[in-house]
This record gives structure tokens, C-alpha cells and sequence, in this order.
């Protein structure tokens, strides 16, 4: 026999499966065949309680894959334990995966369980787990009871061994007179089946008439049910049975009314819930559309999607430059700092749009990882990128900038960038900033003339108060002009 936890995954496979139609079969015969392969002839028993799993007698770790669902998939019908005999049939377990796959509260008793076994219970042990699922056993370290979840189907008095060596505490009988009302199991109300039912049949019924608008109030129903679902097991089920209903073809017409109907904001609801499957596919819409409101739509829904944003980033690879310029735009709008190594490596692009984009993205990210390409960029052959770029800079992760800036003004010939670099070192204002503009404002750069010390001077007003002490002594300067701008700069002219 192979290990439980291979045996845990192998059964939470099984147990999946159990959820698709007959038409669905082969995967579900080749996954109960493999449980079979890994059982090798022997038998099974499987016992489930909140936050446990044991397989013949052995604790399986929570971590192990599929151990989870095999918990929800027993405890969403209150079956504690499960004994399989060796030599099980295949069609029997299939029966089983078929029984336990039924939604929450379809069955309303445990005789109605087993009457959905059919002959196969006359074959396998099912034992019932205790109201919601919550025991009472002895706690060593204490000598009061405790109420907390346990093993469902061990005798009293018997105990299980785990795999790390230790053991599972007995169970007591439940009295619950004896208990203090405050912990005593809580009732709650049970999921009614017939709503997924109802969702499930309207759903395909949209489908089939091609009814968008019919299927967008269908899938917003699955969020609310979702929403107003008794626990966490029930409201899975709403998200998966969603996704199913969803193909491709249904999240792009949904994706069509989230960009141009009067609905725009459910239908971005329901394609958050989605994920990643609906980014991928509104990108792609983005990239054809050749109406400027459709475009603008997918940009809109798209800057609120929370998953997929790796299918935004690699769009930046696309050979099409406005691609790459929407992704650039996308990447900067939702902040997406794992973007910027794919940012970096299109600050070359040959199209200038597209550098003005991506360096746009980058400065929108901010950090000190954009700070060596965006330095790069301020020796960008076309003046209106640098303008673009310069315009931009601010934020305490731009104070790197400050000496590429200062070099830059060594060498800057356009007199609008040289406007911009000055600007730039203003909102920068640290001290090595506000020395470069003291001494463009002073007149030590020959190269720079009047206009340009003004523009330097006004820069300085940017900086708030660190650059009063400079300016007041800017004030007192012989030249007029330089005088009354550092004036204005300070809030003392008349």
C-alpha cells in the first residue's frame, strides 16, 4: 500500500472528480483506478473531523494536497468515517465519489444518505459524524471537558495513532445537558441545494439562447449566494460551480458588457471573481478593439482585476507596439513593481510612444530599482520623451535623480527640457538639488541665461522650506529680476 498521504491526495482526486457528468467518465475511471493501485488489495477507512484526516488510523498532515478537500467533501454531509473493504470495486467507489460530491444539504437525514448509496452500502461502513461536527474528549492537561473537533467514528475509549507518534485523545459520549450553553454546538441554518440548482438550470438556459445580459444577473447571483452562504465549505462551492458555468467564450461577452453597458460595474464584479482567466481575455479584447470607448472600458475593468496581472506583464513582449504601450500603461496604473525588469527592457523600444508609456510605468512604480533606467532615459534622442519623463519626477524615491539631473544640465541643449531638469530638482529638493539650482539661480553656469535663472529660482519656491535660506540670500541679488523672483519664491513680494 503507498503512504496515507498519497493515498489522501489520490482520494481527494476521486472525490473531485465525482462532481463531473457521465459524460465526464474516463478521468474519473483512470483517477479510481490509480486509488485502487495505490491501496494494492487492502482496505481503506477514512475519518474526517474540522481541521483532521486520518487514513487507517494515521494522522495526515493538512499540508498534504487534497487532505482538505476530502475533509469538506465528508464533513458537508456529516459522515465521519468511511470503511472501504479490501478488494473494493471500482464501481463502488465511484458510487461513493458520486454520493459525497452531492451539494450541501442535499440529502435532509442521514437515512437519505444511505438510501443514495443504493446497494453499495450493503458493501461499505459509513458512520455518522456528531451534530456540526464537534466533540468532547478528555484534555490531560485540565479536568474540565472541552468542547473541539476529533475524530468522528472511533469507539469510546478507543484511541489512533498519528504519524508523528502520537496519539488522538478518546472520545466521550456528548451530553449535552452537561455542558455549559455557551458551548454547545450551534445549529446554524443548512445551505438549500435547490438554489445552485436554480442557478445551475437558469445558467445554461442563458446559455443556450445566447442571452448575455441573462447569464451576467445569473452569475451575479452566484455572488450573492456566495456572499450570504452558511460557512466557507458552501461558499466554495458557488465560486467553483461559476467557473464552470463561465467558458471563455461567456467571460468575453461578459467582459464586452463590463466595457460598454449601462452594467459595467456588476459585470466587473463577477469577472474579479473570475480571475485570471477573465485578465487574459479582457486583455486580449483591449488589443483588438478599435473603438476608443470599448478600449477605454477594458482599461477601466482591467486596472480593477486583483488576479492574472502576470498576463498584463507579458504583454510587454508583444510585437505590436500599441500592445505594449496599453500593458506599459496597465503596469504603471495598477503599480506593478514585478513588472520592472520587462519595463527595463523596453526603454530601447523604437517607437516613442511606447517609450513615453513604459518610462511612465516605471516612474509610477517608483523605488529604487527604476531609479538606473529612468536615469538611462534622460538621453532619449527625442526631446518629447525627456519631456515627458522630467515632467514626472517626484517622491522621495526620485532623490537618486539628482546627479544625473545636475549632469544632464551640463549638456541639455533644448530650452523646454532644460525647463523640465530645472523643475525636477525643485520637487527633488534635497541639498545636492537645491546647490545645482543656486548655482544656475547665481549665474556660475555660463551656458544657462536669464530666463533660465529665473526658471531656477522659482524651482527653488518648490522645494518649501529648505530652500529659504538660499532664496533669502537670492533676494538681496543685484540683478532685479533674480531679486523679485526669489521674492515671489519666499511670499514676501509686495
Amino acid at each position: 500500500m503507498s503512504s496515507t498521504a498519497s493515498i489522501a491526495a489520490n482520494l481527494a482526486c476521486v472525490l473531485y472528480l465525482g462532481r463531473l457528468a457521465d459524460s465526464d467518465r474516463s478521468e474519473i475511471d483512470e483517477a479510481i483506478l490509480v486509488l485502487l493501485d495505490a491501496l494494492g488489495g487492502q482496505s481503506l477507512r477514512f475519518e474526517a473531523a474540522p481541521g483532521r484526516l486520518a487514513i487507517n488510523g494515521k494522522r495526515v498532515p493538512q499540508e498534504v494536497p487534497g487532505a482538505g478537500l476530502v475533509i469538506e467533501r465528508m464533513l458537508s454531509h456529516r459522515v465521519g468515517s468511511v470503511s472501504l473493504p479490501s478488494g473494493v470495486e471500482a464501481s463502488d467507489i465511484l458510487a461513493l465519489a458520486r454520493t459525497l460530491a452531492g451539494y450541501p444539504g442535499s440529502y435532509a437525514s442521514w437515512q437519505d444518505l444511505q438510501a443514495a448509496l443504493g446497494p453499495i452500502r450493503a458493501r461499505l461502513v459509513l458512520t455518522e459524524g456528531l451534530p456540526e461536527h464537534e466533540f468532547v474528549h478528555e484534555d490531560s492537561g485540565s479536568s474540565g471537558l472541552q468542547l473541539e473537533g476529533g475524530l468522528a467514528g472511533l469507539e469510546i475509549g478507543d484511541t489512533a495513532a498519528v504519524e508523528d507518534g502520537g496519539l488522538i485523545p478518546p472520545l466521550l459520549p456528548m451530553d449535552l445537558a452537561k455542558i455549559p450553553l455557551a458551548l454547545r454546538p450551534k445549529a446554524g441554518p443548512r445551505e438549500d441545494p435547490k438554489i445552485l440548482e436554480q442557478l445551475l438550470t437558469r445558467g445554461r438556459s442563458a446559455l443556450d439562447a445566447g442571452d448575455w445580459g441573462a447569464l451576467l444577473s445569473i452569475a451575479s447571483g452566484f455572488l450573492e449566494a456566495e456572499r450570504q452562504a452558511v460557512d466557507e465549505s458552501s461558499s466554495r462551492l458557488y465560486r467553483v460551480e461559476l467557473k464552470r458555468l463561465l467558458s471563455r467564450r461567456e467571460i468575453a461577452h461578459i467582459a464586452r458588457l463590463a466595457a460598454v453597458s449601462e452594467r459595467r460595474q456588476e459585470a466587473v464584479e463577477v469577472l474579479q471573481r473570475v480571475g485570471g482567466a477573465a485578465t487574459e481575455i479582457l486583455m486580449e479584447l483591449l488589443a483588438e478593439s478599435e473603438a476608443l470607448t470599448e478600449r477605454r472600458g477594458y482599461y477601466s475593468a482591467l486596472t480593477r482585476m486583483a488576479d492574472g496581472n502576470e498576463v498584463i506583464v507579458h504583454h510587454l513582449e508583444s510585437p505590436h507596439w500599441y500592445v505594449v504601450r496599453n500593458a506599459a500603461d496597465l503596469c504603471g496604473e495598477m503599480a506593478l513593481s514585478q513588472a520592472i525588469p520587462d519595463l527595463t527592457a523596453q526603454i530601447g523600444h523604437p517607437d516613442e510612444r511606447v517609450r513615453k508609456a513604459v518610462l511612465g510605468a516605471l516612474i509610477q512604480i517608483g523605488g529604487r530599482e527604476v531609479v538606473e533606467p529612468v536615469s538611462r532615459s534622460f538621453r532619449d534622442p527625442s526631446s518629447s520623451v525627456r519631456l515627458s519623463i522630467l515632467g514626472k519626477l517626484k517622491g522621495d524615491w526620485a532623490r537618486g535623480l539628482a546627479m544625473p539631473l545636475m549632469n544632464l544640465l551640463q549638456t541639455e541643449d533644448h530650452p523646454d527640457v532644460i525647463r523640465e531638469i530645472l523643475g525636477a530638482l525643485g520637487r527633488i529638493g534635497t541639498p545636492d538639488a537645491l546647490m545645482a539650482l543656486r548655482r544656475v539661480a547665481s549665474g556660475d553656469m555660463k551656458r544657462l541665461g536669464k530666463r533660465h535663472r529665473i526658471q531656477a529660482v522659482e524651482a527653488m519656491g518648490q522645494a518649501g522650506g529648505a530652500a529659504d535660506q538660499l532664496l533669502a540670500a537670492l533676494a538681496q541679488d543685484r540683478d532685479r529680476e533674480i531679486a523679485a523672483a526669489a521674492g515671489r519664491a519666499l511670499g514676501t513680494a509686495a
